[in-house]
């Protein structure tokens, strides 16, 4: 049989089963951490309006009860409901309002409404901001009420333990909520990928059984001589159909997907400060130290010692205070 013929006989992808363990090895790459700054309390026609921001830091808003209007890139006119997590990679403007505002409701005319809101971010450590920006939409709408049944249940019990521990307030709340918050991102991505959310890069291979499976492949040994010819013999693909495949899921071309996986262990290995520079790029398969400079800055803006050292030194110390508490009316 030839390879044409087995890859048209190839059964059709399960989206709906992300590959084990590849996203695993993508969130072993970045290291993030969580905060929940603000906890809402939602009046009849309230409005939320948070300007485009500098920070590396990802906003994350979690409506707990409630309706909400989403105006920000990609999501016009998005109406959220309890239990929906909307998520910012592209740190732009966006707005969150009342139902009865968006619909011009006189402010004053309805009793006080039951809502809530969670307001906080995700912290990507040390430059790795580049490679989240590689797999993530600008703006990010999950729904909890549409998910799968275990990741629904994960998320619900998830969110139910930040709502307990907003209320509670009691010692040991900021630390729950800061790793609660955390956890809230890799369950969010797990969704995303189940729900065929438009994710990029190696994220967004992992639906993909073939590709998930070359991508797992290339991150267990980056350093190996990865050729066009050889991802392609890995997943049994012809040339051109691994070429059309990568870019219709990754959007980019193989070798450049190769080059975001290496250059994105490149970054865990900085991270573990074990190794030097040079022994860093051979070990995802740069013949020279000079050779992996030039690809390391030109893929995240940085040198592998400015890297390492923001990556070390960049953490956020830890708040030692819980959420702020506000009242969001007209």
């Amino acid at each position: 049989m030839s390879r044409d013929q087995l890859e048209d006989s190839t059964p059709a992808v399960d989206k709906g089963t992300p590959s084990r363990g590849l996203l695993d090895q993508l969130l072993a790459l970045v290291d993030v951490d969580g905060r929940l700054d603000v906890r809402c309390e939602l009046g009849p026609s309230w409005k939320l309006k948070k300007e485009a921001q500098e920070s590396p830091d990802i906003p994350f808003h979690v409506l707990l009860e409630g309706e909400a209007i989403v105006h920000a890139q990609g999501l016009q006119a998005v109406t959220m409901q309890a239990g929906d997590v909307l998520i910012l990679p592209g740190g732009g403007a966006h707005s969150l309002l009342s139902p009865l505002r968006a619909e011009g409701a006189r402010a004053g005319a309805f009793e006080w409404a039951d809502g809530t809101l969670l307001c906080g971010r995700f912290i990507v450590g040390g430059s790795a901001t580049h490679l989240v920006s590689a797999w993530l939409p600008q703006a990010l709408l999950l729904r909890t009420q549409t998910a799968p049944p275990a990741t629904r249940l994960a998320l619900e019990h998830l969110l139910e333990l930040m709502r307990l521990e907003t209320q509670s307030r009691t010692d040991g709340s900021a630390t729950v909520l800061r790793h609660l918050s955390s956890a809230l991102f890799a369950v969010a991505l797990r969704l995303a990928l189940q729900t065929e959310a438009l994710l990029r890069g190696a994220l967004g291979l992992i639906s993909q059984p073939r590709l998930a499976k070359l991508a797992s492949a290339i991150l267990a040994a980056p350093g190996k001589d990865w050729t066009l010819e050889t991802m392609a013999d890995h997943v049994h693909l012809s040339r051109s159909s691994l070429i059309r495949a990568v870019r219709s899921t990754a959007g980019s071309s193989p070798s450049g997907l190769l080059a975001q996986i290496r250059m994105s262990e490149a970054c865990r290995m900085l991270r573990a400060g074990d190794l030097s520079v040079a022994a860093v790029g051979e070990g995802v398969g740069y013949a020279s130290d000079a050779a992996f400079q030039r690809a390391f800055k030109r893929t995240t803006g940085h040198t592998p010692a400015e890297w390492r050292a923001s990556a070390t030194a960049g953490h956020a110390t830890p708040s030692l205070h819980g959420p702020h508490f506000i009242r969001l009316s007209a």
